[in-house]
C-alpha cells in the first residue's frame, strides 16, 4: 500500500516521557511548555520530517498542523520562524515538502482545552495575530 500514494502527510506532535510512575509527561525537561503542557521544538520536528522522507522515498511530504498553543505570539513567531528554518533545510537537501498547513487557522474550541489554548494565527473575532503577518511575509518572499 505504500507504494499507491504520491503524497504522505507529516504531523509531527512534540515529544512526551514516561515518569518512573509509568505517567506521560512532557519532554524534555525543563523546556518550555504550550498551553497543552507539551514542549514543541522545531529540531524535533526537523528530525521527524527528515526520518519521514528517508522512509518513505520519491513521496511529496505535505506537513499538517503546525501550530502551538500559547498567548505568546513572539514565542509563537520563534517556533514558526525555527519549523520554516527546518522545511527549507529539508527541502534544500532534497526532501519535496509540497505544503505546509498551519493548524488552527482560528483560535477556538479544542477537545482538551476548551477555550484556554489559542493557537490560531487569528483571534476569535477572525483578526491576524502579529504571527500572522510574520507567515504571510514569508509566504510573499517565496513567491
Amino acid at each position: 500500500i505504500a507504494d499507491a500514494f504520491d503524497a504522505i502527510g507529516v504531523r509531527v506532535v512534540p515529544p512526551v516521557g514516561v515518569t518512573a510512575n509509568g505517567e506521560l509527561a512532557p519532554w524534555p525537561r525543563g523546556r518550555r511548555r504550550d498551553s497543552s503542557g507539551l514542549t514543541p521544538s522545531p529540531e524535533w520536528f526537523g528530525d521527524a520530517l527528515h526520518t519521514v522522507g528517508e522512509l518513505l522515498p520519491k513521496r511529496n511530504l505535505v506537513v499538517t498542523g503546525l501550530g502551538v498553543g500559547t498567548d505568546d505570539d513572539r514565542w509563537r513567531d520563534d517556533l514558526h520562524m525555527g519549523w520554516l528554518d527546518q522545511i527549507t533545510t529539508a527541502t534544500a537537501n532534497g526532501l519535496p515538502v509540497a505544503g505546509v498547513f498551519f493548524e488552527p487557522a482560528i483560535d477556538g474550541y479544542s477537545f482538551d482545552s476548551g477555550f484556554d489554548q489559542p493557537g490560531g494565527l487569528f483571534d476569535r473575532e477572525r483578526e491576524p495575530k502579529p504571527s500572522f503577518r510574520w507567515i504571510e511575509a514569508q509566504i510573499r518572499s517565496a513567491r
